[in-house]
Order: C-alpha cells, then structure tokens, then sequence
C-alpha cells in the first residue's frame, strides 16, 4: 500500500494513487509525458484529464464515456465554459484548478 493510502479505502483511488506515485517518482508530480491512459484501462472510467491552457483557460483533455454519462455531455475537447451553462459552477470549477496552480505551481512536470 503507498504511503498515506491507509485512509483510502477505494480499491480504484488506492490503484490511481499506486500509479500516480510510480509516474512521478521523486518529483511533486508526473511529467504529462509519464501518464499514458493506455497503462491504465481499468482507472479511466474514472479519470478526467484538463489541460491548462495559454490563455490560463481550461480545457478537457481526456474523460471516459462514465464521465460523460454522469454529466450528459461528451466532455473532451472542450472548455469548461462550452461544456457547462451554470456559470456558478464554471466559476467555482475554476477557482478549484486555480488554487491547485497556486498551491503547486503546475499541475505537471513538464
């Protein structure tokens, strides 16, 4: 079990964590380059990949058709602001990813 996990009893985050931990090895976080979907099958129904764009917009990078159910909308390619209506929620979406920026200054190594 990697460290940290015991309070994670989700056999699938305990999995994403394993992989997450692998991928990055000494760094803070893994390389774009270090997560390959296709190592992963049985986590991507679970697993939405945003890519941070120039402009410091957001944009779906990969979602899996759960994903999509769960929210009705084919997710990837698009913007949050194209994939939502609700702006309380895109704003609040928002806010997420720009604290996590803040507080890690990427979200990927490279």
């Amino acid at each position: 079990m990697p460290p940290g996990a015991e309070a994670i009893a989700d056999e699938t985050l305990l999995a994403l964590l394993a992989y997450w931990r692998d991928k990055r090895g000494a760094r803070r976080f893994p390389s774009r380059a270090d997560v390959d979907p296709a190592e992963i099958p049985a986590l991507l129904p679970h697993i939405i990949l945003t890519d941070v764009m120039p402009d410091g917009r957001y944009r779906y990078r990969l979602t899996e058709t759960s994903v999509d159910t769960n929210v009705t909308v084919v997710l990837a390619g698009k913007y949050f602001e194209e994939a939502f209506t609700e702006r309380t929620y895109i704003n609040y979406i928002n806010g997420l990813y720009r604290l996590r920026r803040a507080r890690s200054n990427h979200l990927h190594g490279g």
